[in-house]
């Protein structure tokens, strides 16, 4: 397992430094797909309070990039 993780860390990195524009829109389209996968498997109904404890970490996980964006790129003034 560890073999397997450390081979594809390096493969990302190699395609990422070659082929960045096809490896995200590769990365995004695995993401979307699996948003089907998951949404299917789901019993029942979707009701408010799972769209809210699932839109919490979506709107965390959006505000953490801007703010590391922003502290990685610090703008000239």
């Amino acid at each position: 397992m560890v073999a397997g993780v450390l081979f594809i860390s390096k493969l990302i990195r190699y395609l990422l430094a070659n082929y960045p524009a096809a490896t995200y829109a590769a990365m995004v389209g695995l993401v979307s797909g699996s948003i089907f996968a998951i949404f299917h498997s789901l019993e029942g109904t979707l009701n408010s309070q799972i769209i809210i404890m699932s839109s919490l970490p979506f709107l965390a996980g959006i505000i953490s990039v801007i703010l590391l964006n922003q502290t990685s790129h610090p703008r000239s003034e």
